[in-house]
């Protein structure tokens, strides 16, 4: 017995994204938007921990980069969640 369903609102054939010059905009605004405001929270977390702790210069800068690694993982998430929103046709 087959107990395979479909799902009753899915597509039978795949919608094509919606690529124009307003989509790019849109995504590369949003991800700088995203960019700029995870690397800042990343500098100033890195200031705090190393003064909080006294923490060494290198010591800081070690942070500092832990926190940028982080600050690019959550960047590129959100470009790429961007692009999916804005690229989606029932969002043109």
């Amino acid at each position: 017995m087959n107990k395979t369903q479909t799902l009753p609102d899915a597509p039978a054939v795949p919608v094509r994204r919606v690529v124009n010059a307003a989509v790019i905009a849109g995504v590369a605004g949003t991800t700088l938007f995203i960019a700029t405001e995870a690397y800042a929270a990343a500098f100033l977390s890195a200031w705090a921990v190393g003064g909080l702790l006294h923490l060494g210069a290198v010591a800081t800068l070690v942070a500092g980069g832990i926190f940028a690694i982080a600050a690019t993982a959550a960047t590129i998430a959100a470009g790429r969640l961007a692009w999916q929103a804005e690229t989606h046709p029932d969002n043109n």
